[in-house]
């Protein structure tokens, strides 16, 4: 009889565990990036993919951040320094910087030099700032999306990749 009951329990805490995974993943969360001194959030379904940073190849004539070309697994990347377009000093290169490969899911293979990316969080443990004195987003462009808070008081914004992928100071990469 007792083994009836350990097998009920069980089959109920797998069920309880299985219906918590449910609600979690549609809990809205965001991959959190830094870019020079911004701190940046991405939908995960624009995110792409996050690799380390390879050998990046320059081209000439092009504006200070566009950082060159990267070859990932054969592909090759137009790589772009987000710091560095934010009108921010250019990202050093260092162990932890990463490049964001966002262009995938729109039909470009564009990426964006992040100083570092701090992984996923849940969109619920930011407070969004909408409606409250912030700086106007046309100075950033229209892809730069909605400003949160978080627990320590640390500014994020929503980054909107197709905007960017749109915007036209972003496609003028020639010098």
């Amino acid at each position: 009889m007792n083994r009836k009951t350990s097998l009920r329990e069980f089959q109920e805490q797998l069920s309880r565990r299985i219906a918590q995974a449910g609600t979690v993943a549609r809990e809205a969360v965001r991959l959190c990036a830094v870019a020079g001194n911004e701190r940046w959030m991405i939908e995960l379904a624009d995110a792409g993919e996050v690799v380390s940073v390879p050998e990046l190849t320059p081209v000439p004539r092009t504006k200070p951040w566009f950082r060159g070309i990267a070859n990932v697994r054969g592909a090759l990347f137009s790589v772009v320094d987000l710091a560095a377009f934010l009108d921010q000093a250019p990202t050093t290169l260092r162990q932890d910087s990463r490049l964001l490969l966002v262009g995938q899911r729109f039909g470009t293979s564009a990426a964006l030099l992040m100083d570092r990316v701090l992984g996923l969080r849940k969109l619920s443990e930011f407070a969004s700032e909408l409606g409250t004195a912030d700086p106007p987003r046309a100075a950033q462009g229209t892809w730069a999306g909605e400003t949160y808070r978080d627990a320590d008081g640390q500014r994020w914004r929503q980054l909107e990749v197709a905007a960017l992928l749109a915007d036209e100071e972003f496609l003028r990469v020639g010098a």
